[in-house]
């Protein structure tokens, strides 16, 4: 067995600096509790293809930024705010969020699956 510390990033204020761009871990490192690393990042590499077929570069990466950066955010934190839930030790609490937790309605569940899933593609389109 391995064990390592789950490393997560406080959020970066730009993904863009210059003509760098940084995206999935190197952008936006988040903890495992929500599953969304990996998305994020064929999120970004999706939006970041998208506009490079589009638009001139300086543009893209402003774009590219204005798109990714606040929904990062979001799921970095929320996905941070799991973490710490999930990993309260203390014996009179975690009992009762056992309890909090099973007696969340389903549909209120749905919606919170819902705005982690919420995102809108362009087409990527191919080179001729």
């Amino acid at each position: 067995m391995i064990w390592t510390d789950i490393e997560d990033l406080d959020p970066m204020p730009s993904f863009t600096h210059g003509r760098i761009v940084l995206l999935g871990d190197a952008a936006h490192a988040v903890t495992p509790d929500l599953g969304q690393g990996a998305g994020l990042s064929i999120e970004d590499a999706a939006v970041l293809a998208s506009l490079l077929g589009r638009l001139p570069i300086d543009e893209t990466l402003h774009e590219y930024d204005a798109r990714r950066v606040g929904r990062a955010h979001r799921l970095a934190s929320g996905s941070r705010l799991y973490a710490k839930v999930a990993q309260w030790q203390n014996p009179l609490v975690v009992p009762l969020r056992n309890r909090v937790v099973k007696s969340i309605p389903e549909r209120f569940m749905d919606r919170q699956l819902d705005a982690v899933l919420d995102i809108d593609f362009e087409p990527v389109q191919a080179a001729a």
